[in-house]
């Protein structure tokens, strides 16, 4: 079969098996494995066939039958085992992907099983243990070493690609994470090996495997089990389970802090949403103010190295000023703030550092950091193991960028190598204060933990040259609601609220009402619940249902200034001035300087046409901030309306008196034509034309919306057509 082909076999079977259509989707397997000689798998189909034939002949007949439900649960979990083992099977020969290249390779090696790499790793481990090493010597030892990860490599891939594990691979698995022999590095890596081949197929011994390794000590191969326990969950949202897994599940949410570490490892996965955004504006914003003010320092000391006066970086107040830009300090501020967050700040610094032939190998990615590994002990150059260490204690790194940093370090010229180098010992005891602080809170270690590694597997499904064949995680933001057994684990309102907090922030606002609304119809009425529920309703632009929960968060707490605000603005939006404006009164004896509200009443008064109201208001807004220009645009505009002309002018005077826009221009040449000074209003319209795009044809289009309001002002519009002829032909001479 073709790729097409088998990619259509599997859609379909999987619509029989969705509508419960099982002797349907038994026939679909026998057919297809008898058409492909695939003789082991038809007799297994035809052993689920009599069975299930059994089954309905004791149903239609009336018989009791007590397990007859689990019998049926199992068949079909088992149907959806045989079609992935037949589309394996299908796909071997043909597919040239980096899975079936790996599978192919493995199925040469017909002596090697999971039980025999087991007892060669611990042979390997045993050969450079300390005392073994002093006997070997150090080349002996090296090569000894490489050789263990080696064999570590092909566990892992082992792990990813053997389908499906039988009872005795997952039996010498688990062996494998309980032997204490074997660091916890390496049993964190061949979990993400029991992961990422869960991602290729199916395999519920895998998904026991990896609650087991959820209850190992280490926080490290935990973090990792509890990561791929959730994104095989979110990917497997239909699976069906036995009644043995669900029993071994329901048994690990018993242990303590299971559902604090769920919960940890699902904001982790969820803040990944906000990784692409970050990337483009650390590249499009902040790098390149960094870069600036670098370069302005520098020729700042250069100058102060030719004045040759004396005087210290501290007393030149020109570098002051430089150290102290307030822009510069609230995007480092903000920068630190992302860090803090779990946010992935490196993605687009590492992202090129990602083309040594180290990152070749899948199991790489997924590479706990450790200064022993050869790639490391070889790449560490003239440093000894001084730059290696540094960077294992950097929280904020994840593992897959310590490797880049030590393959793009030891190609680096001497003396670059030796000023990096300075600046990481400089940083060294902040790194240790950090980790001491976090050694201290578990959870908070956790977190981090959590977070290296999840950033670490972001990298691999979205910069591995191979990407396009893996299935991706992070294509969708993940929703725990969306996989019942996930969703169990989410009962708790705090933690559902808090998931919706994070949702608006990353502009999920869809996914927010969902949870919110959820949280909605068991716990008591809540100010903030309401106020995101408005702001998210107000984001996907449905004001009517923004202003119902603005409503009742204000209800609930009256003086919330941002609530008031916010339910002004979509009162706004649907057209309920009268509203907004006696809301705006509540608002202004909470705030009565408030610069932003009297603008607000100010064009709210002008919506109804109570231009009096309106100018007060401006005025107002005009006395707080006098240095604004806000007040006297919207005064001139109004004053045009009213006839006021005299009053409009002199707005117009001061507005140009400073820096006019083209929207100034336009409306000072609305008033020359009011006064009947056509050669005003045609200057006023040309020069607009020059400020706007598309020109006379912008223009067209802006005194036709405007003619309305022209009208009003006492314009005679019938002059349109010579207006503009007469602007077209000034332009062209």
């Amino acid at each position: 079969m073709t790729a097409k082909e088998i990619d259509k076999f599997k859609r379909d079977f999987d619509s029989v098996l969705e509508r419960r259509r099982l002797l349907e989707a038994l026939e679909m397997l026998s057919n297809v494995s008898a058409s492909a000689g695939e003789w082991r798998i038809n007799d297994r189909v035809a052993s689920m066939r009599q069975s299930y034939t059994y089954l309905l002949k004791y149903f239609a007949e009336g018989l009791a039958d007590p397990g007859r439900d689990a019998l049926y649960m199992s068949l079909v979990s088992e149907a959806t085992t045989v079609r992935d083992m037949l589309v394996r099977s299908l796909s071997m020969t043909e597919t040239p992907t980096l899975y079936y290249n790996t599978v192919r390779s493995l199925s040469m090696r017909k002596d090697e099983t999971f039980a025999s790499l087991y007892a060669a790793y611990l042979k390997s481990l045993d050969a450079i243990s300390p005392f073994k090493a002093i006997e070997n010597g150090t080349e002996a030892t090296r090569e000894l070493r490489r050789r263990s990860e080696l064999i570590e490599t092909d566990i892992f891939n082992r792990l990813w690609t053997v389908y499906p594990l039988t009872a005795d691979d997952a039996a010498t698995i688990s062996a494998m994470l309980d032997d204490d022999a074997i660091s916890d590095e390496a049993k964190a890596l061949f979990v993400s090996g029991i992961t990422i081949g869960l991602l290729e197929f199916f395999d519920e011994r895998r998904f026991d495997l990896l609650l087991d390794a959820y209850k190992y000590k280490s926080t490290s191969v935990s973090s990792r089990a509890m990561t791929g326990y959730v994104i095989a969950m979110v990917k497997y949202d239909k699976a069906v389970f036995s009644d043995s897994f669900d029993k071994h599940l329901a048994a690990v949410r018993e242990l303590p802090g299971w559902y604090e570490n769920l919960a940890i490892t699902v904001k982790e996965l969820v803040n990944t949403a906000d990784t692409e955004r970050i990337a483009a504006r650390l590249r499009d914003e902040i790098m390149p103010q960094i870069k600036k003010m670098s370069e302005n320092i520098s020729e700042r000391l250069d100058e102060m190295a030719l004045d040759a006066d004396g005087m210290s970086p501290e007393d030149n107040p020109d570098l002051s000023e430089l150290l102290s830009d307030s822009r510069m300090r609230d995007t480092l501020k903000e920068f630190g703030e992302m860090q803090e967050q779990g946010s992935d700040v490196f993605l687009a610094t590492f992202a090129n550092l990602k083309q040594f032939p180290f990152f070749n190998d899948v199991a790489n990615w997924f590479m706990p950091y450790r200064t022993g590994l050869t790639v490391v002990s070889d790449n560490d150059i003239s440093s000894g193991a001084t730059f290696a260490a540094l960077i294992d204690r950097a929280p904020y790194i994840c593992d897959g960028d310590k490797y880049s940093m030590i393959l793009s370090v030891s190609m680096m010229p001497s003396a670059q190598r030796e000023m990096m180098m300075k600046q990481f010992d400089m940083h060294s005891r902040q790194f240790s204060e950090s980790l001491g602080v976090m050694a201290s809170l578990p959870p908070a270690q956790r977190k981090v933990v959590t977070n290296n590694y999840i950033l670490s597997i972001y990298r691999f499904y979205k910069l591995f040259r191979r990407k396009g064949e893996f299935y991706n995680p992070f294509a969708d933001v993940v929703d725990v609601l969306d996989n019942p057994r996930l969703a169990e684990d989410f009962s708790n309102t705090d933690e559902l609220e808090s998931l919706a907090a994070l949702y608006i922030r990353l502009q999920c606002y869809d996914k927010a009402i969902r949870y919110l609304s959820l949280v909605d119809e068991t716990a008591d009425p809540s100010a903030s619940r309401s106020r995101q529920l408005g702001y998210a309703y107000e984001r996907l632009g449905l004001y009517d249902r923004a202003a119902l929960a603005y409503e009742q968060s204000d209800l609930l707490d009256g003086s919330n200034r941002w609530t008031l605000r916010r339910y002004i603005y979509v009162l706004r939006c649907l057209g309920q001035y009268g509203r907004a404006l006696a809301v705006c009164e509540r608002l202004e004896k909470l705030d009565p300087q408030s610069f932003e509200l009297a603008m607000t009443q100010g064009t709210l008064y002008a919506m109804i046409k109570d231009y009096d109201k309106a100018v007060n208001s401006f005025l107002k807004a005009e006395f707080i901030d006098e240095s604004s220009l806000k007040p006297a645009r919207a005064l001139a505009g109004l004053y045009f309306v009213m006839r006021q002309y005299e009053q409009s002018r002199r707005c117009y005077d001061r507005l140009f008196a400073s820096e006019a826009t083209a929207e100034d221009c336009l409306g000072r040449a609305h008033l020359a034509w009011a006064e009947n000074d056509i050669a005003g209003a045609v200057e006023g319209y040309k020069r607009y034309c020059t400020l706007v795009s598309d020109g006379v044809n912008n223009l067209v289009r802006r005194l036709d919306k405007d003619s309305g309001r022209l009208a009003e002002a006492g314009v005679d519009i019938s002059y349109k057509p010579l207006i503009i002829d007469a602007i077209i032909n000034s332009l062209k001479s």
